[in-house]
């Protein structure tokens, strides 16, 4: 536990190699992006000189900050300007203690801090690893065509906190209905879950004759095999009228 914002907080470190290899092969690849980017520079550095032309220290510098100016390239790569015989001669080289420290202390590590005090540190991780589902909703409500806020046809503070209220009610209802076809082995989104059931359709079939009866179905023709796993697992033939 530990002071965190103003408030005592308990603190939990992960260390994940998975992680840790995705941004040591960007920073790899940045790095040598940028020395061979700053190669150059020397290269025209060395050209000016031998025609007699001069870059001014100023300029130097400002295309030096430029090239560095990625995420840790002016802590992983220094660099040196120096005048050798009045012309101005540019070095640069990785700093192999920086690189280490930076991969010890920060790549693949991420720091928790939680108020949940009963947890143990599984179900802490597992909450912070868990809280894409919830962006993931939200940003299912931005959908013109399924659980979506808008348009949203009020200008009143009471009418929008009921549009609201039945926008997260719609999504809820559909989160836990795709939570049941998931435990069911049915994996699919939302969307792709509310467009399939969407064209599911029921058609009367009317026999006419001395006793005329109706026998409702559910169209089989045009139904893929999602839309008839959809209505196996979720047994929507049990709505059909009688």
């Amino acid at each position: 536990r530990k002071g965190m914002l103003g408030q005592d907080r308990t603190i939990l470190i992960t260390d994940n190699p998975e992680l840790f290899l995705a941004p040591v092969n960007t920073l790899v690849r940045e790095m040598r992006t940028r020395t061979n980017q700053l190669r150059q520079l020397q290269h025209r550095l060395k050209k000016g000189s031998a025609q007699g032309q001069s870059s001014s220290r100023q300029s130097v510098e400002k295309q030096q900050a430029k090239i560095l100016c990625g995420r840790h390239m002016k802590e992983l790569i220094q660099t040196k300007l120096r005048h050798v015989q009045e012309k101005l001669c540019l070095s640069d080289h990785v700093d192999h203690t920086a690189w280490h420290r930076l991969q010890r202390t920060l790549l693949g590590i991420n720091i928790l801090f939680t108020d949940q005090e009963s947890w143990p540190d599984e179900n802490i991780v597992r909450a912070y690893r868990s809280q894409h589902h919830i962006e993931e909703a939200f940003k299912r409500m931005k959908n013109p065509h399924f659980v979506s806020w808008r348009p949203m046809h009020h200008r009143t503070d009471q009418k929008i906190r009921v549009h609201g209220f039945y926008c997260v009610l719609a999504l809820l209802l559909s989160s836990l209905l795709r939570r049941q076809l998931a435990r069911k082995g049915v994996d699919l989104s939302l969307v792709t879950m509310l467009e399939s059931l969407s064209q599911v359709q029921e058609i009367a079939l009317v026999y006419r004759g001395a006793s005329s009866k109706i026998k409702p179905v559910l169209t089989s023709s045009t139904l893929n095999a999602t839309q008839k796993q959809l209505i196996q697992a979720l047994d929507l033939k049990r709505f059909q009228i009688a």
